[in-house]
Protein backbone atom coordinates (compact mmCIF):
# COMPACT_ATOMS: atom_id res chain seq x y z
CA UNK A 1 0.00 0.00 0.00
CA UNK A 2 1.30 3.27 -0.93
CA UNK A 3 0.86 4.80 2.04
CA UNK A 4 2.69 2.34 3.94
CA UNK A 5 5.66 3.14 1.79
CA UNK A 6 5.48 6.82 2.47
CA UNK A 7 5.22 5.40 6.50
CA UNK A 8 8.36 3.55 5.79
CA UNK A 9 10.64 6.54 3.61
CA UNK A 10 9.73 8.48 6.45
CA UNK A 11 10.78 6.42 9.46
CA UNK A 12 13.95 6.06 7.36
CA UNK A 13 14.67 10.38 7.29
CA UNK A 14 13.76 10.15 11.02
CA UNK A 15 16.35 7.58 11.97
CA UNK A 16 18.97 8.06 9.66
CA UNK A 17 18.89 12.10 9.50
CA UNK A 18 19.98 13.10 12.76
CA UNK A 19 22.74 11.12 13.04
CA UNK A 20 23.91 12.74 9.72
CA UNK A 21 27.09 15.43 9.19
CA UNK A 22 24.24 17.85 7.61
CA UNK A 23 23.65 21.91 9.13
CA UNK A 24 20.95 20.95 12.18
CA UNK A 25 18.23 23.70 10.99
CA UNK A 26 18.53 21.43 7.83
CA UNK A 27 17.98 18.60 9.87
CA UNK A 28 15.55 19.81 11.74
CA UNK A 29 13.29 20.72 8.72
CA UNK A 30 13.87 17.67 6.98
CA UNK A 31 12.89 15.70 9.66
CA UNK A 32 9.62 17.68 10.36
CA UNK A 33 8.91 17.02 7.27
CA UNK A 34 8.89 12.92 7.87
CA UNK A 35 6.91 13.66 10.74
CA UNK A 36 4.31 15.45 8.94
CA UNK A 37 4.08 12.91 6.16
CA UNK A 38 4.21 10.02 8.15
CA UNK A 39 1.26 11.04 9.94
CA UNK A 40 -0.78 12.18 6.95
CA UNK A 41 -0.06 8.65 5.54
CA UNK A 42 -1.87 6.99 8.52
CA UNK A 43 -4.54 9.74 8.45
CA UNK A 44 -5.50 8.91 5.20
CA UNK A 45 -5.90 4.94 5.49
CA UNK A 46 -6.92 5.05 9.69
CA UNK A 47 -10.56 6.04 8.81
CA UNK A 48 -11.32 3.35 6.13
CA UNK A 49 -9.78 0.16 7.76
CA UNK A 50 -10.11 0.98 11.50
CA UNK A 51 -12.73 1.46 14.00
CA UNK A 52 -13.00 1.37 17.86
CA UNK A 53 -14.87 -1.74 17.31
CA UNK A 54 -14.01 -5.32 15.71
CA UNK A 55 -11.45 -4.26 13.03
CA UNK A 56 -9.76 -2.34 15.72
CA UNK A 57 -6.96 0.15 14.55
CA UNK A 58 -4.52 -0.40 11.52
CA UNK A 59 -0.82 -1.63 11.89
CA UNK A 60 1.45 1.31 13.78
CA UNK A 61 5.34 0.93 11.82
CA UNK A 62 7.69 3.46 13.68
CA UNK A 63 11.13 4.44 13.52
CA UNK A 64 12.07 2.19 16.21
CA UNK A 65 9.92 -0.77 15.07
CA UNK A 66 11.87 -3.43 15.00
CA UNK A 67 11.87 -5.92 11.86
CA UNK A 68 11.00 -8.98 14.38
CA UNK A 69 8.01 -6.51 15.43
CA UNK A 70 5.90 -5.67 12.43
CA UNK A 71 4.11 -8.55 12.22
CA UNK A 72 1.92 -8.61 15.19
CA UNK A 73 -1.80 -8.30 15.95
CA UNK A 74 -3.32 -4.83 14.79
CA UNK A 75 -4.22 -2.25 17.92
CA UNK A 76 -7.46 -2.89 19.83
CA UNK A 77 -8.47 0.48 18.49
CA UNK A 78 -7.78 3.01 16.17
CA UNK A 79 -7.70 5.49 18.77
CA UNK A 80 -4.26 4.22 19.02
CA UNK A 81 -3.66 5.46 15.68
CA UNK A 82 -5.22 8.77 15.69
CA UNK A 83 -3.24 9.18 18.92
CA UNK A 84 0.49 8.29 17.02
CA UNK A 85 -0.90 10.74 13.99
CA UNK A 86 -1.53 13.41 16.45
CA UNK A 87 1.59 12.79 17.83
CA UNK A 88 3.03 12.73 14.65
CA UNK A 89 1.57 16.44 13.44
CA UNK A 90 2.52 17.88 16.85
CA UNK A 91 6.16 16.97 16.27
CA UNK A 92 5.78 18.18 13.16
CA UNK A 93 4.54 21.53 14.19
CA UNK A 94 7.49 22.14 15.94
CA UNK A 95 9.61 21.74 13.50
CA UNK A 96 8.84 22.85 10.82
CA UNK A 97 8.77 26.39 9.41
CA UNK A 98 5.88 28.49 9.17
CA UNK A 99 4.52 28.90 5.30
CA UNK A 100 5.92 32.37 4.99
CA UNK A 101 9.49 31.23 5.70
CA UNK A 102 9.59 28.78 2.30
CA UNK A 103 10.71 30.23 0.01
CA UNK A 104 8.91 29.70 -3.41
CA UNK A 105 10.59 27.14 -4.78
CA UNK A 106 9.46 25.06 -1.75
CA UNK A 107 6.26 25.82 -2.02
CA UNK A 108 4.03 22.90 -1.50
CA UNK A 109 5.98 21.59 1.55
CA UNK A 110 4.27 21.36 4.66
CA UNK A 111 4.61 23.80 7.11
CA UNK A 112 3.72 24.19 10.69
CA UNK A 113 -0.39 25.48 9.75
CA UNK A 114 -0.87 22.24 7.86
CA UNK A 115 0.57 19.98 10.49
CA UNK A 116 -1.79 21.93 12.65
CA UNK A 117 -4.55 21.45 10.96
CA UNK A 118 -4.56 17.73 9.80
CA UNK A 119 -4.16 17.23 13.69
CA UNK A 120 -7.32 18.69 14.40
CA UNK A 121 -9.07 16.69 11.46
CA UNK A 122 -6.87 13.43 13.01
CA UNK A 123 -8.97 14.34 16.43
CA UNK A 124 -11.93 15.32 14.67
CA UNK A 125 -12.28 11.43 13.39
CA UNK A 126 -10.85 10.02 16.91
CA UNK A 127 -13.87 12.57 18.58
CA UNK A 128 -16.91 10.15 16.74
CA UNK A 129 -15.36 7.66 19.53
CA UNK A 130 -14.37 9.32 22.41
CA UNK A 131 -15.53 13.03 23.09
CA UNK A 132 -12.75 14.17 24.53
CA UNK A 133 -10.70 14.90 21.68
CA UNK A 134 -12.83 17.80 20.88
CA UNK A 135 -10.59 19.85 23.00
CA UNK A 136 -7.81 19.22 20.74
CA UNK A 137 -9.46 20.30 17.90
CA UNK A 138 -10.08 23.32 19.36
CA UNK A 139 -6.45 23.70 20.40
CA UNK A 140 -5.09 22.80 16.77
CA UNK A 141 -7.74 25.17 15.10
CA UNK A 142 -6.93 28.20 17.81
CA UNK A 143 -3.03 27.92 16.76
CA UNK A 144 -4.02 27.90 13.02
CA UNK A 145 -6.32 30.57 13.14
CA UNK A 146 -4.13 32.78 15.87
CA UNK A 147 -1.42 33.23 13.13
CA UNK A 148 -1.06 36.84 12.15
CA UNK A 149 1.04 38.92 9.72
CA UNK A 150 2.43 36.97 6.22
CA UNK A 151 1.01 33.88 8.02
CA UNK A 152 -2.70 34.99 8.74
CA UNK A 153 -4.98 32.84 7.17
CA UNK A 154 -8.72 34.17 5.73
CA UNK A 155 -11.74 33.08 3.52
CA UNK A 156 -10.91 33.92 -0.06
CA UNK A 157 -13.35 36.96 -1.04
CA UNK A 158 -12.87 39.31 -3.93
CA UNK A 159 -16.55 40.81 -2.98
CA UNK A 160 -17.89 39.79 -6.15
CA UNK A 161 -20.70 36.62 -6.75
CA UNK A 162 -18.07 34.82 -8.72
CA UNK A 163 -15.49 34.59 -5.51
CA UNK A 164 -16.08 30.86 -4.67
CA UNK A 165 -15.85 30.18 -8.42
CA UNK A 166 -12.49 32.40 -8.26
CA UNK A 167 -11.18 30.51 -5.07
CA UNK A 168 -10.60 27.67 -7.75
CA UNK A 169 -7.92 28.85 -10.17
CA UNK A 170 -4.30 28.11 -10.20
CA UNK A 171 -3.79 31.95 -9.04
CA UNK A 172 -5.16 31.03 -5.22
CA UNK A 173 -3.11 27.58 -5.11
CA UNK A 174 -1.14 29.62 -2.41
CA UNK A 175 -3.56 32.60 -1.77
CA UNK A 176 -5.08 33.68 2.06
CA UNK A 177 -7.19 30.63 2.37
CA UNK A 178 -4.75 27.93 1.28
CA UNK A 179 -3.20 25.39 4.36
CA UNK A 180 -2.06 22.10 1.95
CA UNK A 181 -2.42 21.04 -1.33
CA UNK A 182 -0.72 18.07 -3.61
CA UNK A 183 0.18 20.19 -6.71
CA UNK A 184 0.97 19.30 -10.47
CA UNK A 185 1.54 20.92 -13.72
CA UNK A 186 1.63 19.88 -17.34
CA UNK A 187 3.55 17.09 -17.17
CA UNK A 188 2.43 15.29 -14.37
CA UNK A 189 0.88 15.60 -10.98
CA UNK A 190 -2.94 14.39 -9.67
CA UNK A 191 -5.28 13.11 -11.66
CA UNK A 192 -8.94 14.18 -10.05
CA UNK A 193 -9.39 16.80 -11.14
CA UNK A 194 -10.14 15.38 -14.92
CA UNK A 195 -11.56 12.69 -13.05
CA UNK A 196 -14.80 14.95 -12.32
CA UNK A 197 -16.22 16.71 -15.69
CA UNK A 198 -18.05 15.57 -18.77
CA UNK A 199 -16.70 11.93 -20.10
CA UNK A 200 -14.63 12.34 -23.25
CA UNK A 201 -14.70 16.25 -23.07
CA UNK A 202 -16.82 16.51 -26.56
CA UNK A 203 -13.37 14.92 -27.98
CA UNK A 204 -11.38 18.30 -26.93
CA UNK A 205 -10.26 16.49 -24.11
CA UNK A 206 -10.15 13.41 -22.43
CA UNK A 207 -12.11 13.89 -19.18
CA UNK A 208 -12.65 11.16 -17.79
CA UNK A 209 -16.47 11.52 -16.05
CA UNK A 210 -15.58 9.27 -13.05
CA UNK A 211 -17.53 11.60 -10.64
CA UNK A 212 -20.73 13.32 -10.94
CA UNK A 213 -23.02 15.58 -8.86
CA UNK A 214 -26.09 13.99 -7.66
CA UNK A 215 -29.49 15.14 -6.91
CA UNK A 216 -29.36 15.29 -3.00
CA UNK A 217 -26.28 17.54 -3.80
CA UNK A 218 -27.76 19.81 -5.77
CA UNK A 219 -30.48 19.84 -3.01
CA UNK A 220 -28.05 20.32 -0.06
CA UNK A 221 -27.42 24.24 -1.05
CA UNK A 222 -29.93 26.47 0.00
CA UNK A 223 -31.52 29.03 -2.82
CA UNK A 224 -29.19 31.86 -3.28
CA UNK A 225 -25.62 29.96 -2.64
CA UNK A 226 -23.29 30.76 -4.78
CA UNK A 227 -21.60 27.69 -4.22
CA UNK A 228 -24.09 25.62 -6.26
CA UNK A 229 -23.51 27.05 -9.74
CA UNK A 230 -19.96 27.17 -9.15
CA UNK A 231 -19.34 23.72 -8.83
CA UNK A 232 -22.13 21.98 -10.69
CA UNK A 233 -23.05 22.82 -14.35
CA UNK A 234 -26.25 21.60 -15.28
CA UNK A 235 -28.14 21.85 -18.83
CA UNK A 236 -28.81 25.46 -19.83
CA UNK A 237 -25.29 27.04 -18.38
CA UNK A 238 -22.68 27.70 -20.74
CA UNK A 239 -18.87 27.06 -19.60
CA UNK A 240 -15.71 28.13 -21.46
CA UNK A 241 -14.32 24.79 -22.31
CA UNK A 242 -10.49 25.19 -24.66
CA UNK A 243 -11.16 27.90 -25.61
CA UNK A 244 -15.10 27.43 -26.60
CA UNK A 245 -18.19 28.58 -25.38
CA UNK A 246 -20.20 25.49 -24.41
CA UNK A 247 -23.84 25.18 -23.85
CA UNK A 248 -24.17 22.25 -21.57
CA UNK A 249 -27.45 19.99 -23.05
CA UNK A 250 -27.29 21.59 -26.77
CA UNK A 251 -27.55 19.60 -29.55
CA UNK A 252 -23.66 19.88 -30.17
CA UNK A 253 -22.34 19.42 -26.44
CA UNK A 254 -24.38 16.70 -24.97
CA UNK A 255 -24.83 15.41 -21.70
CA UNK A 256 -22.76 11.95 -20.80
CA UNK A 257 -23.57 11.68 -17.30
CA UNK A 258 -26.17 9.20 -15.73
CA UNK A 259 -27.36 12.12 -13.19
CA UNK A 260 -27.61 15.13 -16.07
CA UNK A 261 -25.11 16.79 -14.08
CA UNK A 262 -21.22 17.80 -14.37
CA UNK A 263 -18.51 19.25 -12.02
CA UNK A 264 -17.41 22.74 -12.97
CA UNK A 265 -15.28 23.58 -10.34
CA UNK A 266 -12.14 22.25 -10.79
CA UNK A 267 -12.46 23.04 -14.71
CA UNK A 268 -10.13 26.23 -14.35
CA UNK A 269 -6.90 24.72 -16.40
CA UNK A 270 -8.88 23.56 -19.34
CA UNK A 271 -10.64 26.98 -20.25
CA UNK A 272 -8.20 28.78 -23.00
CA UNK A 273 -7.50 27.17 -26.57
CA UNK A 274 -3.89 27.00 -25.70
CA UNK A 275 -4.32 25.55 -22.34
CA UNK A 276 -3.00 22.15 -23.22
CA UNK A 277 0.84 21.95 -22.85
CA UNK A 278 0.64 24.93 -20.50
CA UNK A 279 -1.75 24.38 -18.09
CA UNK A 280 -2.82 20.41 -18.79
CA UNK A 281 -1.43 17.69 -19.56
CA UNK A 282 -1.17 16.96 -23.75
CA UNK A 283 -2.44 12.86 -22.63
CA UNK A 284 -5.52 12.65 -21.55
CA UNK A 285 -4.76 9.85 -19.93
CA UNK A 286 -3.11 11.63 -17.29
CA UNK A 287 -4.76 14.92 -16.89
CA UNK A 288 -2.49 16.51 -14.81
CA UNK A 289 -2.88 20.38 -14.74
CA UNK A 290 -2.22 23.40 -12.34
CA UNK A 291 -4.61 23.88 -10.42
CA UNK A 292 -3.78 22.35 -6.65
CA UNK A 293 -5.77 19.41 -5.55
CA UNK A 294 -6.60 21.33 -2.63
CA UNK A 295 -6.51 18.55 0.61
CA UNK A 296 -6.50 21.57 3.77
CA UNK A 297 -7.74 25.84 3.45
CA UNK A 298 -9.30 27.91 5.95
CA UNK A 299 -12.89 27.08 5.62
CA UNK A 300 -11.83 23.48 6.54
CA UNK A 301 -10.46 24.60 10.54
CA UNK A 302 -13.35 26.84 10.33
CA UNK A 303 -15.73 24.06 10.42
CA UNK A 304 -13.62 22.16 12.41
CA UNK A 305 -14.08 24.48 15.34
CA UNK A 306 -17.59 25.44 14.76
CA UNK A 307 -17.95 21.17 15.28
CA UNK A 308 -15.72 20.67 18.05
CA UNK A 309 -17.59 23.77 19.83
CA UNK A 310 -21.35 22.74 19.31
CA UNK A 311 -20.23 19.25 20.67
CA UNK A 312 -18.35 20.65 23.74
CA UNK A 313 -20.26 23.95 24.93
CA UNK A 314 -23.55 23.02 23.54
CA UNK A 315 -26.07 23.77 20.25
CA UNK A 316 -26.22 27.66 19.89
CA UNK A 317 -22.91 28.39 21.03
CA UNK A 318 -21.87 32.00 20.11
CA UNK A 319 -18.51 31.79 18.43
CA UNK A 320 -19.80 28.30 16.58
CA UNK A 321 -22.32 30.58 15.25
CA UNK A 322 -20.03 33.17 13.81
CA UNK A 323 -17.31 30.91 12.54
CA UNK A 324 -20.58 28.92 10.58
CA UNK A 325 -21.71 32.85 9.93
CA UNK A 326 -18.36 33.30 7.91
CA UNK A 327 -18.55 30.58 5.49
CA UNK A 328 -22.26 31.74 4.76
CA UNK A 329 -21.05 35.15 4.33
CA UNK A 330 -18.76 33.99 1.96
CA UNK A 331 -21.91 31.83 0.07
CA UNK A 332 -23.29 35.01 -0.09
CA UNK A 333 -26.44 33.60 2.49
CA UNK A 334 -28.14 35.01 5.22
CA UNK A 335 -26.04 34.89 8.22
CA UNK A 336 -28.42 33.42 10.31
CA UNK A 337 -26.32 30.60 11.56
CA UNK A 338 -28.54 28.80 14.51
CA UNK A 339 -25.05 26.39 15.44
CA UNK A 340 -27.07 23.08 15.60
CA UNK A 341 -25.92 18.94 15.41
CA UNK A 342 -28.85 19.35 12.02
CA UNK A 343 -27.17 21.96 10.69
CA UNK A 344 -23.70 20.84 10.79
CA UNK A 345 -25.15 18.24 8.70
CA UNK A 346 -25.49 19.99 5.92
CA UNK A 347 -22.11 21.63 5.37
CA UNK A 348 -20.87 17.92 5.85
CA UNK A 349 -22.80 16.62 3.17
CA UNK A 350 -21.56 19.76 0.85
CA UNK A 351 -17.60 18.87 1.83
CA UNK A 352 -18.41 15.07 0.43
CA UNK A 353 -19.25 16.85 -2.69
CA UNK A 354 -15.85 17.94 -3.68
CA UNK A 355 -15.06 19.44 -0.53
CA UNK A 356 -18.29 22.49 -1.02
CA UNK A 357 -17.37 24.72 1.99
Amino acid sequence: MVMYEVNAKANNIIKMVPSMNLDEAYKRKATGIAYFFRGFAMLWIAPYYGDNGPNGGIPIILDTTEPADMDIPRPASVLQNYDQIIRDLREAGERLPYFSELAPEEYGLPHKAAAWAFAARAALYAAQFDAKYYDTVIEMCDKVMSMSGADKRDLFDDGTNNTFANLWRKEQNFGCEYIFSLLGNASDGPKFHGMSFQNGGWNLYNHWGYFQPTLSLWEAFEEGDIRRDATILYPGQTIKFMGREILFGSSTYGISSDTGMTFRKFLSPWEEADCVGKDVNPNGDNASNTLGMCLMRYADVLLMKAEALIWTKGEGDAEAKQLLNRIRKRARLEENSTATKAELEEPASLRAGLRVH
